[in-house]
């Protein structure tokens, strides 16, 4: 059996719902990230054998194999198969294990694996509503719900904190040092990961969104300059692109690095 390495990764920078990308489809999103993706990895594009995107919303603009759409867009061959697939929060996870998986089983030589999520352009659960305002899971089979008590992600990380007793002070402690671990990699430049990203800015100007640091939208000159007018990069609701991960075969012993 194979073992799948990392050729390359990236992700677009972060934005706020409503703000930088709010007038970039979540499928052109994507494909911008699968064409710089390709030019890092220096992968001839003929030579990937598969694209796999994690999307929970399949709804509107992120509808009709997502996955697909972006890899024409992105310019790679017609001959590429595409796939899309929920796994709800897990999704771009799971395409990344799927490509990986290709790759080690000897199904595909190159294989990508990527998500998209744009709550921008496709509002959380619209392929549940169909456009209706979402109120609860009532929509779903009763029968289902007569055996399960589905909740929301609130209400169920209130019960895993409970049951395993992390207080709140201890979450908020860890949330701190993340956040702020994050802020000092992109104030040093240290986010390799990161591909700048064309966007609008809050005055209604386009450039090319390089990173969101202390609520500030930075694009790339020859240094780094910042425009203030956009809301903080830590929020609960964003729209990116995220785990673009090439995967490959390699040999034992050998090692990837995404940095």
């Amino acid at each position: 059996m194979a073992q799948a390495v990392i050729v390359e990764a990236l992700r677009t920078p972060f934005a706020k719902r409503g703000g930088a990308y709010r007038e970039v489809r979540p499928d052109a999103l994507l494909a911008g990230a699968l064409t710089a993706l390709v030019r890092r990895s220096g992968v001839d594009p003929e030579a990937v054998e598969d694209v796999v995107a994690g999307c929970v919303s399949q709804a509107g603009e992120q509808s009709a194999n997502v996955a697909r759409l972006a890899t024409l867009l992105a310019g790679l061959p017609v001959e590429t198969p595409a796939f899309s697939l929920n796994r709800m929060c897990g999704s771009g996870q799971t395409a990344v294990h799927i490509a990986a998986q290709e790759v080690a089983a000897g199904d595909a030589r190159y294989s990508i694996g990527c998500g998209v999520e744009s709550m921008s352009r496709v509002p959380m659960f619209l392929d549940v509503t169909l456009g209706a305002q979402f109120r609860d899971w009532s929509v779903l089979n009763p029968d289902l719900l007569a055996k399960h008590d589905l909740i929301h992600q609130g209400e169920s990380a209130e019960r895993v904190a409970a049951h395993w007793r992390i207080p709140r002070a201890e979450m908020d402690a860890f949330a701190m040092q993340s956040h702020a671990r994050a802020h000092a990699a992109a104030t040093k430049g240290l986010n390799r990961e990161i591909e700048p990203t064309e966007g609008r800015l809050a005055d209604g100007t386009h450039d090319i969104v390089h990173c969101i640091t202390d609520g500030r939208l930075s694009a790339p000159t020859t240094g780094v300059r910042s425009r203030s007018g956009t809301s903080s990069s830590y929020q609960s609701s964003v729209t990116k692109a995220t785990d673009h991960t090439f995967c490959q075969p390699g040999r034992p012993g050998s090692t990837a690095t995404t940095r």
